[in-house]
């Protein structure tokens, strides 16, 4: 079976976009989605995107992370459906509903960024006290469609910091799930600047678009910081976070973020 791809990128974030509208792609084969994600040996993403139809928005976004499994949602992924709905399926007005399994989001292309709105986070518990080896962590979980631990660093020079991110994220706290590691550190002028390791992807990524929302709300209850806050990752790439309040509590988190059509091709399933 042939099958036509984009590759898109969010801040860093690359996905392998298809039109499965027909619903003909093997979803369930893990073994096909970590070798077309394989950066030596495939095409190379951090994660495989389904456009299909939905009942409830205009088009459904599965996300499939690099080892194969579904998330519920991915923010930088929402960006690049948005913007391979706009450039690939040609539709011409600027906003969107995109559904995924966390919820329906509401999409809007600005030339060449996308403002998503993630929906209402969900505040798991805050200074939460995590040993990993000889270091004590103090750690916020926050859901921002998936979920995410966030620590705050004096610096993002962290020693060791992949093998750090996998324990954090394998802790028996965590179990079974695991949970998405975002240290985090605010500087003099404001901004937010983060280093995220993703599940999944079971390594750092350029940027994580749920990691900046969810590091974001953290650094609002905790440090006092005024929406929107600018979140810089460790590779330089931005996201603009928006938070609303209600009553003292964040009921809605929107990101901003540019996204980028980087190129197209062909699969042949069958001798992949």
């Amino acid at each position: 079976m042939k099958v036509n791809f984009s590759k898109f990128e969010a801040a860093g974030n690359d996905f392998i976009m298809i039109d499965d509208r027909k619903e003909q792609f093997p979803e369930e084969d893990e073994t096909l989605v970590q070798k077309l994600c394989h950066r030596q040996f495939g095409i190379g993403a951090d994660g495989v995107i389904l456009i299909q139809n939905s009942s409830r928005g205009d088009y459904k976004m599965r996300i499939i992370n690099a080892d194969g499994k579904e998330a519920s949602m991915c923010g930088n992924g929402l960006r690049c459906t948005a913007g391979f709905v706009a450039d690939i399926l040609k539709k011409k007005h600027s906003e969107f509903l995109i559904e995924s399994l966390r919820a329906v989001h509401a999409c809007t292309i600005l030339e060449d960024e996308v403002h998503t709105e993630l929906g209402r986070p969900i505040l798991k518990e805050f200074s939460k006290h995590v040993e990993v080896g000889e270091f004590s962590y103090r750690v916020h979980l926050i859901d921002t469609g998936v979920p995410h631990a966030i620590m705050f660093v004096n610096s993002l020079e962290i020693p060791n910091f992949s093998a750090t991110c996998r324990d954090i994220r394998n802790h028996p706290l965590f179990y079974p799930e695991g949970v998405n590691v975002n240290f985090a550190m605010i500087t003099p002028d404001g901004e937010l600047h983060v280093r995220v390791y993703e599940r999944g992807v079971e390594g750092e990524t350029l940027a994580c678009g749920s990691g900046a929302a969810a590091s974001s709300i953290a650094a609002k209850y905790i440090y006092k910081l005024e929406s929107p806050i600018q979140v810089v990752f460790h590779s330089g790439q931005k996201l603009l976070c928006h938070l609303k309040e209600e009553d003292s509590s964040i009921t809605s988190v929107s990101v901003e973020g540019p996204y980028r059509h980087v190129f197209d091709g062909k699969l042949e399933i069958d001798v992949i």
